[in-house]
C-alpha cells in the first residue's frame, strides 16, 4: 500500500458516527429497560402486597335477619383489619378491612348484628383477621341478587365477593 493510502485510511471517519450511534442506542434502551423492570418487579417504590386468604362464607340466602358467617380458613393474617375499640355502630369497626352490603359499607341501618368469635362490636376486638377467625353478620334483609364484598381497603381490592342467590 501506498503512503498516500495509508495516510487516507487514519483521516478517514465516515463510517466512526453510525457506530457510536447504535452503541449509544443500545446503551440507552438498556437503561430504560433495566429501570422498567426494576419498577414492575418492585425493587424502586413501596408496592404494598394484597393478602393472600382463603374466607369461606356460609348461611348465604334470602330473608330477614340473615347471618352470614365469614371464616378465615388460611393464608396470610389481615393486619389492622378492624378497629379494636368499642363500636356501637357497626359502620366503625372497620380498618384496613371493609364490609360492603350492595355497594354501602354493613352499618347499623343493614345490620343488627356484628360478631368476631362471638365477641360483639360493642367490645374490644383484636386488630389482626387470622387464620381461624370468625366474623358473624346479622343483615336485616337479603334478597336474590344482592352482593356482599369483602374489600382490603390499603389496596381497594376485593377479598371475597358473594352474590345472593
Amino acid at each position: 500500500m501506498t503512503q498516500k493510502a495509508k495516510e487516507g485510511l487514519r483521516h478517514d471517519t465516515r463510517g466512526v458516527s453510525p457506530v457510536i450511534g447504535v452503541i449509544m442506542m443500545i446503551a440507552v434502551v438498556t437503561i430504560i429497560a433495566a429501570f422498567v423492570a426494576a419498577v414492575a418487579y418492585g425493587v424502586i417504590g413501596n408496592v404494598s402486597e394484597v393478602p393472600s386468604v382463603a374466607l369461606v362464607e356460609e348461611g348465604v340466602g334470602g330473608g330477614t335477619n340473615v347471618t352470614v358467617t365469614i371464616t378465615h380458613y388460611g393464608g396470610d393474617t389481615i393486619s389492622n383489619a378492624f378497629n379494636t375499640s368499642q363500636c356501637p355502630e357497626l359502620g366503625d369497626k372497620w380498618d384496613s378491612l371493609d364490609l360492603r352490603y350492595n355497594g354501602a359499607k354493613v352499618t347499623s341501618s343493614n345490620a343488627n348484628i356484628l360478631e368476631l368469635n362471638k365477641v360483639d362490636a360493642n367490645s374490644t376486638w383484636p386488630d389482626d383477621f387470622r387464620s381461624g377467625a370468625v366474623l358473624k353478620i346479622q343483615f336485616k334483609t337479603l334478597k336474590t341478587g344482592d352482593a356482599i364484598m369483602i374489600l382490603y381497603t390499603p389496596r381497594s381490592t376485593v377479598l371475597k365477593r358473594v352474590m345472593v342467590l
